[in-house]
């Protein structure tokens, strides 16, 4: 049977994103989103929302590299030289 053409798609995240590299690191880390809620303040809707359609903006990656002990840098995507 064919899906609903208007259900919203899964998203997917860019490689090389802000949010993916955000989501790699906390894998590295055995983290989760949900364990981003108490770190950011926020709703967990508002959390994940960061992932899929919200920029995170400067503020919560300085409090996301605190929480996982890694430069803010990180979650920066550089390219190849």
């Amino acid at each position: 049977m064919y899906p609903n053409r208007h259900e919203p798609r899964p998203a997917r995240l860019r490689p090389g994103s802000v949010a993916a590299n955000v989501a790699a690191e906390l894998a590295r880390k055995g983290k989760t989103k949900a364990d981003l809620v108490p770190v950011l303040g926020h709703a967990r809707n508002t959390v994940y929302s960061r992932f899929t359609d919200t920029p995170f903006d400067t503020d919560e990656l300085e409090a996301i590299a605190t929480f996982l002990d890694v430069p803010v840098t990180t979650f920066w995507h550089k390219e190849a030289a």
